[in-house]
């Protein structure tokens, strides 16, 4: 399967007239395809301006490394992408899908992924600490050894999921769907 590189429209800039609309992400997704290299060197200038990516369709994309710390990914498709070693600190990934993805060892800590589709992602060696996962689905995923320290797993489903090894100190289980199918207390 090629990967997909795609703009759906954004609520941000509805107003704003066609063709110009969506400008800011188009210009975002168009450097991405460019290279990671290329993406990270840019963010370190002006990372608050490399930030609106909502609602992009990057299934299957290599992102291998990809500096994306706080960036708005909230309702994006980065299902089957390698996202290993990516840097999403203080992302917005909400609502995002994100299954099957590889985000081995990603640094996913601080992030919204509130409703977030994590089914069969492998999430292993991952930073998940102080991580909004409430009401999202890890079904299958595999969080061998993450760090999930001070994270939010309400109403969660870890049906199925690999969690050996994995750092739960101070985790919200309330509701939350546990591997053998229990619901947590």
């Amino acid at each position: 399967m090629s990967p997909v590189f795609s703009i759906n429209p954004s609520p941000q800039n509805e107003n704003a007239p066609v063709g110009v609309r969506y400008l800011a992400s188009q210009e975002h997704l168009t450097l991405l395809r460019q290279g990671v290299s290329i993406w990270n060197e840019l963010r370190k200038h002006s990372p608050e301006k490399l930030s609106d990516l909502s609602k992009v369709e990057l299934r299957g994309v290599d992102l291998n490394r990809a500096d994306l710390s706080g960036a708005d990914l909230s309702r994006a498709d980065l299902s089957r992408a390698d996202l290993s070693r990516v840097d999403f600190k203080r992302a917005d990934l909400s609502w995002a899908n994100l299954s099957q993805a590889n985000l081995r060892r990603a640094d996913l800590s601080r992030v919204d992924l509130r409703g977030a589709d994590l089914r069969g992602a492998d999430l292993s060696w991952a930073d998940l600490s102080w991580a909004n996962l409430e009401d999202a689905n890890l079904e299958g995923a595999n969080l061998h050894k993450a760090d999930l320290i001070w994270a939010n797993l309400r109403a969660a489903n870890l049906h199925r999921a690999i969690i050996y090894g994995v750092s739960f100190h101070r985790v919200n289980l309330f509701k939350t769907t546990l591997p053998d199918g229990r619901v947590h207390d």
